[in-house]
């Protein structure tokens, strides 16, 4: 394994977590994702990469009966974040601001259950938990303690001229965002860089065995996390464009195949 190369952003994969219920969080999370992708980076937003719930939903209601739609849509939707977002990623991208979405904590988890880097960002100035001025300012601090790192970020709440654009105190505040990712990242990927150069010196030395690279690279996922990525493969696989309607047919037919197994992910 090489690891004198330079850091590179290009390759590596963002997972944008967050609310995406209205215009105002899409508006926001698409801003901040274009300022990510022009860095280098490849970036998951799920309001852009993900499902629309409606075109999914008539999908799947040919292949179904109508009582059992909404629980396959809510199925899809969690593999395809848990099962195949999240472990393409390699960091996880946390946005914080109230209400706290419950999804983002699940992805969170599950990003630092398989050792992604995962950074956490808060730009609210409700504060529910606590005060502004605390170090996760003033959100439960139970999420926040998943992350390698937390960035509290000021933004001015005067976003819009008169004509509709963007300010330029706003687009500084977003750009300075971006930038503290981009810091953080690149130095999480300069640390693991180390971790291998160090590896690979040990290793000169005869150490250590087969089974143990395999611990030190290849963290175990839990036995849900497998079967969630698995069946992930089974509807995704070989689909390119998920929301195309030949896309979407494919999966909606391979759900219908595969009911009682996309089913068992769930509580009895």
């Amino acid at each position: 394994m090489n690891v004198t190369k330079q850091i590179r952003r290009e390759g590596t994969t963002i997972y944008c977590g967050a609310s995406l219920f209205s215009g105002r969080e899409t508006l926001f999370n698409a801003y901040l994702t274009h300022n990510l992708e022009i860095k280098g980076y490849d970036v998951i937003m799920p309001q852009r990469d993900g499902f629309e719930f409606s075109d999914l939903n008539k999908s799947l209601s040919s292949l179904l009966r109508k009582d059992e739609v909404d629980t396959a849509v809510q199925n899809v939707i969690f593999i395809l974040d848990v099962g195949k977002f999240v472990p393409k990623s390699n960091v996880i991208l946390a946005n914080f601001d109230e209400p706290i979405d419950e999804g983002l904590v699940v992805e969170v988890c599950s990003g630092a259950a398989l050792e992604k880097t995962v950074v956490g960002f808060r730009t609210d100035s409700r504060s529910p938990f606590g005060s502004p001025a605390d170090f996760f300012g003033g959100m439960h601090f139970f999420p926040a303690m998943m992350c390698d790192s937390f960035i509290r970020q000021h933004m001015p709440n005067k976003t819009l001229t008169p004509d509709g654009r963007c300010t330029e105190d706003a687009a500084n505040a977003m750009g300075e965002l971006a930038n503290k990712i981009d810091k953080v990242i690149v130095a999480d990927l300069e640390r693991r860089q180390e971790d291998i150069r160090q590896y690979e010196k040990g290793k000169n030395h005869g150490w250590p065995t087969l089974i143990e690279e395999l611990d030190i690279f290849m963290p175990r996922p839990t036995r849900y996390q497998a079967k969630v990525t698995e069946l992930a493969d089974v509807l995704f696989k070989g689909v390119d464009d998920i929301h195309s309607e030949a896309g979407l047919r494919t999966i909606s037919k391979r759900y219908a195949e595969h009911k009682a197994e996309m089913e068992a992910i769930r509580p009895s």
